[in-house]
């Protein structure tokens, strides 16, 4: 008798359990949306955790500062000082790579710097990926929904760092930045391409902003992003080639795929495996490029 109970009372159990969950996370999600609406208001930094703050990961940030020291060390050894080291960010979201490069940056150089962010801060995610399946990421759909809000906190917390003044927002598309930039003439010492994943937008960032990187004697300027988590001779070990092929075709507009024991963003394994640059891959996922 009290076998049966247990059985008749076990999916009532496991709703218990699926609403406790449930509610867990709605509060949790109420206490980070209260909590940044309480820090914007005072003026202190918002880390707005229900917007997918968080996104610079650990074990990336020792390949981005290493990389950006060098270029640094460079610039110091043999540029004219008399020109400002360019920094652009392509994509920014809510500025947390910004913050580690524009603190860097500032402590080495001082005032001789000047950092570029582009990000269009709209709605962009493509029908594919509106199209939701299991084995792809959900966050291009949640974050491409909160533009708006994502941009204030942005301004936000870049309107706090001692660097503000040295900063410079182009609020439109990584194409009609870089137009900006050749009709200005203006060379850059380091770009950091983060914006979109999808094949045709990042293949024309990687292939586009390196043209306007900074090449005196000795000196060159240098691009480089992140997500790289595998290249194309690397899925090879996972799938065969017909296989891989047909897969890098067909998620040209997808953000990332996900599969039982590894991701990774086609968009950016496909394009890179394109390019004519030579590219240094880190086992983080971060990625460096030179002519």
């Amino acid at each position: 008798m009290i076998k049966r109970l247990y059985f008749c009372l076990e999916p009532f159990k496991s709703q218990k359990i699926i609403y406790i969950f449930i509610m867990k996370r709605l509060l949790i999600r109420l206490f980070h949306k209260i909590v940044s609406f309480i820090n914007f208001n005072v003026g202190k930094k918002v880390r707005p955790y229900h917007l997918l703050y968080n996104q610079l990961q650990k074990h990336r940030v020792g390949d981005m500062t290493t990389t950006l020291n060098k270029q640094i060390d460079l610039y110091l050894l043999n540029s004219n000082k008399k020109q400002n080291f360019i920094f652009v960010e392509i994509g920014s979201y809510l500025g947390e790579s910004l913050e580690l490069w524009g603190d860097l940056l500032e402590k080495r150089l001082k005032d001789n710097f000047q950092i570029i962010s582009i990000d269009p801060y709209k709605n962009y995610v493509s029908e594919t990926d509106k199209n939701w399946q299991p084995n792809k990421s959900r966050a291009s759909t949640k974050m491409s929904k909160v533009m708006d809000k994502v941009y204030i906190y942005f301004v936000h917390n870049i309107s706090l760092k001692k660097w503000k003044d040295k900063h410079t927002h182009m609020r439109m598309s990584s194409k009609n930045a870089l137009k900006v930039f050749e009709n200005r003439g203006l060379k850059i010492d380091f770009c950091y391409i983060d914006g979109s994943h999808y094949y045709d937008n990042f293949k024309f960032d990687i292939e586009n902003y390196n043209k306007i990187l900074k090449s005196i004697d000795e000196y060159k300027g240098i691009i480089c992003g992140d997500d790289y988590e595998f290249s194309y001779e690397e899925l090879l070990k996972k799938f065969e080639k017909e296989k891989l092929n047909k897969i890098l075709t067909d998620n040209k507009t997808t953000d990332c795929l996900i599969y039982k024991d590894f991701i990774f963003h086609p968009g950016i394994t496909l394009a890179i495996s394109e390019t004519k640059l030579k590219i240094e891959k880190f086992e983080s996922g971060f990625f460096t490029g030179i002519k």
